[in-house]
């Protein structure tokens, strides 16, 4: 393995586990990291409003891949610097097919998450990040630019059902992924982690070969074959765990700092 010069980090089931909060023993596995001159780049499902717990407790990273590749932005403003929206027609087309289907699908403005109709799903969803929303009754018929993403939710025993259900009916040029169970991601083939990871990697000057990504779910995919080193944590998808370097262990046995002390450190 090259020595490893940047370090993408998945943030849920990867960095955080179940309870959402980054452990003190993660933390200052990465800040080791960071202070040896490794470069940092949180990978993540959220957004930007999302994920600022995670980056104001790290306080080291310089730009964010957020809504699962969809956006690069500044760590400390915010500010898009690379992006691949969804076409407008296809954001309305996939809320409109996973209506049809019997799930909740919901898309973003900013960090503002807009949805039809409010449903226990999006209590919880919107609480647990505390993210503003807004409830859109003809949402199905509205087009709207700069759509990160289409967030599906699935009960999780149906979830792959539904991906492939989705995937046969929803246009080629879409991507269709999972993040956590019960949560099916829909972007722009082009708004996937592993290119926004090649996108940074080149900005920053750094090879594939010095490259780590650290993953559990087929979000993660691309970019954790991409890397010069793919990793996947032990509680991850089978799918991803197929196609990984390595396995880790469990978000929950701070896989994270794991791989930092063993490789890095």
């Amino acid at each position: 393995m090259d020595k490893i010069k940047l370090l993408a980090l998945d943030i849920d089931d990867t960095l955080v586990d179940s309870s959402l909060i980054i452990s003190q023993k993660n933390v200052e596995a990465v800040r080791a990291a960071y202070q040896k001159g490794v470069k940092i780049l949180l990978c993540t499902g959220r957004g930007y409003w999302a994920s600022r717990a995670i980056r104001q407790t790290l306080d080291i990273s310089e730009l964010l891949v957020c809504f699962g590749g969809a956006i690069v932005v500044n760590r400390d403003d915010g500010k898009v610097v690379h992006a691949s929206y969804l076409a407008p027609k296809d954001a309305r087309f996939t809320l409109n097919i996973a209506t049809s289907l019997g799930l909740h699908a919901q898309i973003y403005q900013g960090d503002t998450v807009l949805f039809r109709e409010e449903n226990e799903f999006t209590r919880l969803y919107t609480a647990h990040l505390s993210l503003p929303f807004e409830v859109v009754p003809d949402l199905l018929e509205r087009e709207y630019d700069n759509v990160p993403k289409v967030l599906v939710y699935s009960i999780p025993e149906h979830e792959q059902e539904n991906v492939e259900k989705l995937k046969k009916l929803l246009p080629t040029g879409l991507h269709v992924s999972s993040s956590k169970p019960g949560f099916i991601e829909i972007g722009a083939n082009r708004a996937t982690k592993g290119q926004s990871l090649q996108w940074v990697a080149q900005l920053w000057g750094i090879k594939q070969s010095e490259i780590a990504a650290l993953g559990d779910n087929t979000l993660d995919l691309d970019m954790i074959q991409w890397a010069g080193c793919g990793c996947c944590m032990a509680n991850g998808n089978p799918i991803v765990k197929q196609e990984a370097d390595m396995i880790l262990p469990s978000c929950q046995e701070d896989g994270v700092a794991y791989f930092i002390e063993k490789f890095i450190l």
